[in-house]
């Protein structure tokens, strides 16, 4: 991998986030999880990890039955938005989707997989591509990639370090997940409302068949703007150097 590749890739967290309540909970359901509206057979929950920066996002086949569900759409980038309200529409609020994905799904076949029923889909995380550690190699290989730039090749290996830290906390701590959307890799955010409380949810389109899609809504819920505001400051900060 070329060090300009490793550089652009791996601009990263310099720190935490404060600590807050960040989002308002709404009454939870037996198993725990608080599922949005039904779509297509599927139920999609999402809960915040304010500390980590984590939005941890569940979804389930919701019906009595096993049912066959489309596993290459599910926790596909693509296809997955985070949103907050606006004043007459929902807007993207651009991020990253953890477990990250190659390949477009307009290219691939339409993957069918068993679910049995109230199953929550996890298996996103056994693709092979995913699964790959980050690269963190020896100061001596970053030293032959910069052509002997000490400096150069000193930040590539902090960079990168950081990088991998974060990779293996997304993995150790989102492995129930079927997917986790990365608050602190997100890039330039939309101007964000005035109020304290800012409304968002996420969606997840999908294929019910190959012909067909629905998209799948999480419960909208309540973040502190100020939360939102420092992983904006953090990204920007971090594009800037």
């Amino acid at each position: 991998m070329k060090v300009i590749l490793i550089l652009s890739l791996a601009l990263v967290f310099s720190g935490g986030l404060p600590v807050g309540s960040g989002i308002a909970q709404p009454s939870s359901l037996a198993d725990g999880y608080d599922w949005g509206n039904t779509a297509g057979g599927f139920q999609m929950s999402v809960s915040l990890d304010q500390t980590n920066g984590i939005i941890h996002c569940r979804i389930r086949n919701a019906t009595t039955n096993e049912m066959d569900y489309p596993s290459f759409d599910i926790g596909y980038f693509e296809d997955i938005r985070l949103e907050f309200q606006g004043a007459t529409n929902w807007i993207t609020i651009p991020t990253e989707v953890f477990p990250r994905a190659a390949g477009y799904s307009s290219a691939c076949p339409y993957w069918v997989k068993r679910i049995e029923a109230r199953q929550i889909i996890t298996d996103t995380y056994t693709r092979s591509e995913y699964r790959q550690p980050w690269p963190v190699q020896s100061l001596e290989e970053y030293l032959k990639w910069t052509h002997g730039n000490t400096n150069e090749a000193l930040l590539t290996e902090q960079i990168n370090h950081r990088y991998a830290d974060r990779e293996a906390l997304l993995t150790r701590l989102c492995r129930d997940d079927t997917f986790a959307l990365d608050l602190f890799r997100g890039r330039t955010w939309p101007v964000l409302p005035d109020e304290n409380l800012v409304t968002v949810r996420v969606s997840q389109t999908l294929r019910t068949k190959p012909e067909s899609e629905v998209t799948l809504y999480s419960r909208v819920f309540a973040v502190e703007k100020s939360f939102l505001q420092a992983c904006l400051k953090q990204n920007l900060d971090r594009q800037e150097k």
